[in-house]
């Protein structure tokens, strides 16, 4: 129960250091991610497209946590990129975002059960929670 004025306690946003592979052709979004991302304290490899961001899963030197991809871009769905990336680097979890409803999304592509999906626009603490669930479930897997 709260006085009269007073402030309810903000709810803690989540945090980290791991790296994200970024990738969406929409320059807009991809900047207001990387800015939202870097100031929760993760390091951000970014792409605006996925070719981009395969160069980048095979040239990066250090680990790549999380590839944080759109699902719909011109040359490639997010889905084929998360395949790819996968083929490249094992231990990559992949959180999915999309102006589309992950049941309407367009090419036939649907997520698999499991799957992570946040959907644009989305709120900076949406965003956060929704990347610490998809780096922390990619732990949980790779420690059983």
């Amino acid at each position: 129960m709260t006085t009269a004025g007073a402030t309810p306690p903000a709810t803690a946003v989540p945090t980290g250091q791991e790296t994200v592979l970024l990738v969406d052709d929409d320059d807009h979004v991809r900047r207001v991610a990387l800015r939202v991302l870097e100031r929760l304290g993760y390091r951000v490899l970014e792409a605006a497209d996925p070719s981009v961001a395969l160069t980048l899963c095979s040239t990066h030197e250090g680990e790549i946590h999380l590839l944080l991809s759109d699902m719909v871009m011109p040359t490639m769905d997010g889905l084929a990129l998360s395949e790819r990336a996968k083929a490249l680097r094992p231990n990559i979890n992949t959180l999915f975002m999309s102006g589309y409803a992950p049941s309407d999304l367009t090419h036939g592509a649907r997520l698999g059960e499991g799957a992570h999906h946040i959907q644009k626009p989305f709120e900076i603490g949406a965003l956060a929670r929704a990347v610490r669930k998809a780096l922390d479930a990619g732990s949980t897997a790779a420690g059983q």
